[in-house]
């Protein structure tokens, strides 16, 4: 992931920001962005398959601006991280829009359900950051569009998912005015309770996350979607009866046909015109 128009001079994984504060990337007023999620390279080459597939897929995309990944790149512990992120890297180097990931629990080295230590935070950060460029959680503009990738494995040695650090950032990230769409891993609850979001329960509530829903309620004329991964399986419903929120299969989900493993967010008249799964 080495293209000089992604700002990544130095940095190792394919089409990832210059993690410097907030990024900036270059984009027409309309303009469109892929979602995938789960992509969980293990270097046995079936799932950097897949990933080729995206990049051809992206190249019929219109107007496409940048890639997110909501979490879990890698999996199979931090011993073997290194060697799976280049072979990501490999997988994506065609690929000529920026990619926009957030880590899951495998990226920590974490089974689902899983606690994590502060040492093991570190290192898996530090391999993260090694790879990708890119700090725990950050965001960035396109077009006036302000895009949030947050970090919902953090807080999981405290029980919860996202540490009160990161909330303090997110509170004065949606202080503006800016239309934005967020990104992360775990699924939420949203107002369709019954909803099965995660087969292993793993699923932020607010009983859990009270700050983080207050922030959600508060700031939902921007917010307009939210797109999270790790249940494995493709949902979406609302949250305050208007935020769009969205969960996103993992690759090789849809009969392991690439071009329907992810979703196609465009964006026109300061709006997101449509959603779909695939290309048409």
């Amino acid at each position: 992931m080495n293209r000089s128009h992604l700002a990544l001079v130095a940095l190792p994984l394919a089409g990832c920001p210059d993690p410097a504060g907030d990024t900036a990337v270059e984009a027409p007023a309309a303009f469109s962005f892929m979602v995938i999620s789960d992509p969980q390279v293990s270097g046995s080459g079936v799932q950097e398959g897949l990933l080729q597939g995206i990049t051809q897929a992206a190249e019929h995309a219109d107007d496409l601006a940048f890639v997110a990944i909501t979490g879990d790149l890698v999996t199979g512990g931090l011993d073997e991280a290194a060697a799976q992120y280049e072979a990501l890297d490999a997988s994506l180097s065609e690929l000529e829009v920026p990619v926009y990931p957030v880590m899951g629990e495998l990226d920590y080295g974490l089974e689902p359900g899983g606690t994590i230590s502060a040492a093991q935070l570190e290192q898996a950060e530090s391999l993260w950051t090694s790879a990708t460029g890119l700090p725990a959680s950050y965001s960035f503009m396109i077009e006036g569009w302000h895009f949030l990738a947050l970090n919902s494995v953090r807080g999981l040695a405290d029980g919860r998912f996202f540490d009160p650090e990161q909330l303090d950032w997110l509170e004065v990230e949606l202080s503006g005015r800016e239309p934005a769409v967020a990104f992360w891993h775990h699924p939420l609850q949203t107002d369709d309770t019954t909803m099965d979001w995660s087969g292993d329960g793993a699923l932020i509530t607010p009983e859990v996350e009270p700050e983080l829903y207050g922030l959600l309620q508060d700031s939902q004329r921007q917010l307009q979607g939210i797109f999270v991964g790790h249940g494995e399986r493709w949902l979406e419903d609302t949250l305050e009866g208007s935020i769009p929120v969205r969960e996103v299969g993992p690759l090789g989900s849809s009969a392991a046909s690439p071009t329907r493993d992810f979703y196609l967010v465009s964006i026109a008249d300061e709006q997101i015109s449509s959603v779909t799964q695939g290309l048409d």
